[in-house]
């Protein structure tokens, strides 16, 4: 894992921004004061009830910032109804049933924002065949979404900022003009997206002058920010020696669920995913090269699958397949063996972490753990072609020491990697060493 770099912010200018002095014991700040600090921040698109790792990332900075006595105020875009991003009743009610205040931007089928946004789709997508749209592309212009973050800003005092993604960089051009701290979650390098994506689709790597015009145009607009939270440190190291931003490590967190007594297995092999097709690819080498050994070898062994990654399979013997599961713990404290097939894609893999959580005893394919200080051996197996997973399966089936020892492993690992609290005193500490105006004078302004 990379050494974190601990730097600090050059003084800014009295009155530039909020946020807490770094002060503890007797000395510090009052909790009122702390509570009056507010964070505003930008989301495309309806992040509740949490259906992605996007949502769950989100969560995890807000949850963090609450429990920090920081007031929350999102701001996003009003979608159609029964689109993928509308902010329906459910959603909005849960906000204000936690405090939180929500602003939106018109982006419906009566909105000069959506008719931009389309037509820009169009030629750049169909017409010019492009797989991923740059950063800096005026596809993410949304004049009347700058315009209502405009004037959210005009409302402060703001303690910071926070955007996801270079992608809205604009956003965060807008709040550093009027001094306030602008962070941008790096919640995966665009520029890995983009060779995974274009790999997927095209079974080749992209031409290395495009991954660098892709990767000098990322760089340029994470620097638009002051910080940048990177969601591993392998990730983080490669954009640091780049960018003039503070670039500190944000690991992606979850809390330890209850360890339930483990039953007898419901499950031998567990596969969890979403639809996005690095889950699917290394699902189908798993079933086309290791299944049908396994199956030869062990006739009950027993396949469970939870999530879109199994919709495009077959009915099969001995292969349940569910595509909602509200709550995965049962399925993850049942089986004796968790399969991770994501074999493509940057940031961080929660599946991962949430297998790790539940003391899974895990095969994974190498990309699956990218980013994650998992050691072959020690907190379990590693594949580079799921195709080859039989012998694997097979062992850890028939060996329950060797499954045992890779589950305390796999749950030490988490509790000294990801767990909830080591999530929200890193941010505790980032948002204390860049958020250097003391609460004495956000009230001295009369706020």
């Amino acid at each position: 894992m990379a050494a974190l770099q601990w730097r600090t912010l050059p003084k800014l200018k009295t009155g530039s921004m909020t946020g807490l002095r770094l002060m503890s014991g007797p000395n510090a700040p009052p909790a009122p004061r702390i509570a009056r600090q507010r964070i505003l921040i930008y989301v495309e698109a309806c992040i509740w009830p949490v259906s992605s790792g996007f949502h769950r990332r989100v969560w995890q900075i807000i949850d963090a910032l609450e429990s920090l006595h920081y007031e929350i105020h999102l701001v996003s875009n009003r979608w159609r109804p029964n689109s993928r991003g509308f902010w329906n009743s459910e959603a909005t009610q849960h906000l204000a049933d936690r405090g939180i205040r929500l602003y939106l931007a018109p982006f419906g089928v009566t909105s000069i924002d959506f008719w931009l946004t389309a037509s820009k789709n169009i030629v750049l997508k169909r017409l010019r065949r492009e797989c991923f749209i740059s950063p800096s592309s005026s596809y993410y212009a949304r004049p009347q979404l700058q315009r209502l973050w405009r004037q959210q800003l005009e409302s402060g005092p703001w303690a910071a900022v926070l955007v996801n993604h270079a992608l809205w960089h604009r956003l965060v051009r807008q709040a550093r003009k009027r001094g306030i701290i602008t962070i941008i979650d790096m919640h995966d390098l665009l520029a890995d997206a983009y060779v995974a994506l274009w790999q997927l689709n095209y079974g080749v790597h992209p031409p290395e002058e495009k991954v660098r015009k892709m990767f000098a145009d990322e760089l340029r607009c994470l620097d638009s920010a002051e910080i940048v939270l990177a969601i591993n440190p392998v990730e983080g190291a490669l954009v640091r020696p780049h960018l003039k931003a503070f670039v500190e490590d944000m690991p992606f967190c979850i809390s330890e669920p209850a360890q339930a007594r483990r039953d007898n297995a419901a499950a031998d092999i567990l596969v969890v995913g979403s639809s996005m097709e690095q889950n699917k690819r290394g699902l189908r080498q798993f079933m086309q090269g290791a299944w049908p050994k396994i199956r030869a070898a062990r006739p009950d062994v027993r396949l469970t699958i939870c999530g879109r990654v199994g919709e495009d399979l077959p009915p099969q013997p001995n292969v349940a397949i569910h595509l909602l599961v509200p709550d995965l713990s049962p399925y993850y404290r049942s089986t004796q063996i968790a399969l991770l097939t994501s074999v493509a894609g940057p940031g961080i893999k929660i599946k991962t972490v949430e297998a790790l959580a539940h003391g899974c005893c895990i095969i994974a394919h190498e990309n699956s753990i990218s980013g994650i200080p998992f050691r072959p051996g020690i907190h379990g197996e590693v594949m580079r072609d799921l195709a080859e997973a039989a012998p694997n399966v097979l062992k850890l089936l028939t060996s329950p020491e060797l499954r045992f020892g890779y589950q305390a492993k796999a749950l030490r690992l988490f509790r000294e990697q990801f767990d909830i609290k080591i999530g929200q005193e890193r941010l505790s500490t980032i948002m204390l060493r860049h958020c250097r105006e003391s609460a004495d004078s956000f009230d001295d302004r009369g706020n």
